[in-house]
């Protein structure tokens, strides 16, 4: 599936990979199955950091195409439904080699602020592979995930999901889900994004009758 080229590519970045990263192939059955273990198979041809693992899961994933990244053998948060070809590849290797202790290129602000969000938060975003705007917010996602452990992140190929674009009555891509509710579409900065947490973190305090601190008690720097 990946040709010589790409491979050689791969190989290249690989070198950045500074510790063994796993990744996490939950069993089911899908058409496409046997394309995404060969692809995956290629893809930790390229370095002794990478392997694959075939597991079982009491969590509930997409029928046979679902992986996780695992940072030796801890959860990153980071996940793919299908198999992450077209414009998603670079997302893809982006998340393999920041999982791998590569460094997230997030100014630092913007990093504190995801560390900080406390409560667990599961995204999922429905993305087509011949999308050019799908990638950025993927990987912006991807990136919140490996920052953060409570912050869980799916990307899902529409494509390969037609019941899941339905069921969700999804119009476009890139698609994104908070807890199965959309959240998002198209285009999002991670400002935006945070932005909108907040407000939905001061509408649930709301709702409840939780009083909201003083901000000047936090460094919001």
């Amino acid at each position: 599936m990946l040709d010589a080229k790409t491979l050689e590519a791969l190989r290249g970045y690989a070198q950045r990979i500074q510790h063994p990263v796993q990744i996490k192939l939950y069993n089911g059955a899908h058409p496409k199955r046997d394309d995404l273990i060969a692809f995956l198979k290629q893809v930790a041809s390229v370095s002794d950091l990478i392997s694959i693992d075939h597991s079982q899961t009491n969590v509930p994933v997409r029928e046979g195409l679902t992986f996780e990244l695992m940072s030796e053998g801890v959860p990153s948060g980071v996940f793919f439904s299908g198999i992450p070809g077209g414009h998603e590849f670079s997302s893809f290797v982006l998340a393999l080699l920041q999982v791998g202790g590569n460094p997230i290129r997030l100014d630092a602000a913007l990093q504190r602020q995801i560390q900080a969000l406390n409560e667990p938060l599961s995204f999922e975003s429905i993305v087509s592979l011949d999308c050019h705007i799908c990638p950025d917010v993927v990987q912006l996602f991807n990136q919140m995930a490996v920052l953060n452990p409570l912050i869980r992140h799916e990307m899902i190929d529409g494509a390969l999901h037609q019941e899941l674009v339905s069921e969700r009555n999804v119009q476009g891509v890139p698609s994104i889900f908070l807890e199965k509710k959309p959240f998002a579409s198209g285009a999002v900065t991670i400002s935006e994004i945070l932005e909108k947490l907040t407000d939905i973190e001061k509408k649930v305090s709301d709702d409840v009758g939780i009083p909201q601190q003083d901000p000047e008690l936090y460094d919001v720097a």
